[in-house]
């Protein structure tokens, strides 16, 4: 049977002037039937999709593929279809940047998304095998070299450079040796398209990128928002810890069910190891739940390590918690935990969700570039396990101490508790705030950067629950 073709204009429902860069392809389904696909961006807040038999015209609401993300801006939408299986990838913007995300819809259901951590210069393309569960996408990085990820038999490779410049295209293949690249090089004028002798069959022809971490998203989507929770980069004596194999074709149906799929494979923990993961948490469309969500409502999100042996929490790290009032929040943490005391075994770190409103529960894997600038932007917190129990209040003098201009304060809590960490001068004028907010137990520190004072006798202030302690540091330029 031939690829549908379409022939005669078609009405999209719905559709307004702010809809744009559509991307529409054919197929045969797996049923056999003729079909058209077809993507859009609307606005910047959505990518949208439809589907349609040849014998008729598209219908109803389109699916919104970007709902369940956690993420705001989404832009620049491709699609392909293998088998009659749709395979859409567009960009989103993460913040520093253009990132991409892919979803995939095999028979009816679709995928959980897959997030691309890489800068990209320009959209993310795809390919798809012409039969099959597996192709390519890629893109042109920030620093003008082109990239992809392969996907074979439902599982995604890892980010890699090819030895090019240019945006770059794909061609749909029978195979993976048959899929065929060409760049745009704009280095020179006039410029040039550059087709590519690469094989994506192998990888003998490319450079990979070695600096890569790996981590999932919890999205729980409440009134209307979208409250998103991270955790990734996570290393044992700098040894990647993956997170465990899931499906991502199946669905989280409360919160219990999400805990379970954001849980890391299990790694081994001594006395002598050090432990670091990152923490991101976020929210977005909050206006719309400030009358969405009933007072008293909370989503939580938490961390926590278990020993493998009896499943018993000996740790809690970066407990969020969202509400009616405290809904905006956001921020990203660097644990690095010290493992002094620990008994040596198997261990696993998860994502503890809980809600008590109604909600949808969504995951999405992510797989990212190591940015060494971007990674310095992430709060530093040295923690440890709570097998090593805090049983006092402490805080500790400043080092170094004179200083000029960056001193370390560092702190203890035994208990949880609402932390407010204070610089004064020396007659008691409030200079800045270090640290107000909720902190679990535990063991932090704090740098302070002076640069913007004048040299001289300074105090700090540190009051949780109620302790109370201050010291005196000594600014000297």
């Amino acid at each position: 049977m031939d690829v549908p073709v379409v022939s005669t204009p078609i009405q999209i429902p719905g559709s307004t002037s702010a809809d744009l860069n559509p991307s529409i392809t054919g197929g045969i389904n797996s049923q056999g039937y003729n079909r058209f696909y077809l993507v859009y961006q609307q606005g910047q807040s959505s990518i949208k999709y439809f589907e349609w038999g040849t014998s008729s015209n598209p219908s109803g609401t389109p699916v919104d593929l970007s709902a369940g993300t956690g993420i705001n801006y989404h832009f620049t939408p491709f699609i392909s279809q293998s088998s009659g299986n749709p395979v859409v990838s567009w960009n989103y913007s993460g913040g520093y940047g253009s990132y991409g995300m892919v979803k995939r819809k095999i028979n009816d259901t679709w995928s959980s998304a897959f997030m691309i951590g890489s800068l990209m210069s320009s959209g993310i393309t795809n390919s798809s095998l012409n039969a099959g569960n597996g192709g390519i996408f890629a893109w042109k990085y920030s620093g003008g070299t082109p990239q992809f990820i392969k996907l074979n038999n439902g599982s995604y490779g890892s980010i890699t450079s090819l030895s090019a410049a240019g945006d770059i295209q794909l061609s749909n293949g029978s195979d993976f040796t048959n899929i065929k690249a060409i760049t745009f090089n704009t280095t020179a004028s006039p410029y040039n398209l550059v087709p590519l002798s690469y094989n994506f069959n192998t990888l003998s022809k490319s450079s990979s990128n070695d600096s890569i971490s790996y981590g999932r998203f919890a999205v729980v989507s409440a009134g209307g928002a979208e409250f998103s929770y991270y955790l990734g980069d996570i290393s044992v004596d700098d040894a990647t810890v993956q997170l465990k194999e899931v499906d991502p074709f199946s669905r989280t149906n409360s919160a219990r069910e999400q805990s379970g799929v954001l849980q890391t494979d299990k790694f081994t923990l001594t006395g002598q190891s050090k432990l670091s993961f990152l923490s991101y948490f976020n929210s977005i469309k909050t206006e719309s739940a400030k009358s969405g969500l009933s007072d008293g409502s909370y989503i939580s999100f938490r961390i926590e390590l278990f020993p493998a042996e009896d499943n018993k929490s000996i740790g809690k790290y970066n407990e969020v918690i969202f509400t009616p009032e405290n809904m905006n929040d956001s921020g990203s943490v660097v644990y690095s935990v010290d493992c002094s005391g620990i008994k040596p075994g198997n261990y696993y770190l998860k994502v503890i969700t809980e809600t008590n409103t109604e909600a949808e529960y969504y995951f999405a894997d992510v797989q990212s570039e190591i940015n060494s600038e971007l990674a310095k932007e992430n709060q530093l917190v040295e923690a440890s396990v709570n097998s090593i129990v805090v049983k006092d209040y402490g805080l500790e003098q400043n080092y170094p101490n004179p200083f000029n201009p960056v001193t370390t304060i560092n702190y203890q809590l035994p208990k949880d508790g609402m932390v407010t960490l204070k610089i004064y001068d020396a007659i008691g004028t409030e200079v800045t705030t270090l640290v107000h907010e909720y902190k679990q137990a535990g063991r932090y520190n704090v740098n302070f950067n002076a640069s913007g004072l004048a040299s001289g006798v300074y105090f700090y202030r540190l009051q949780v629950n109620d302790f109370t302690s201050s010291k005196k540091l000594i600014l000297m330029k």
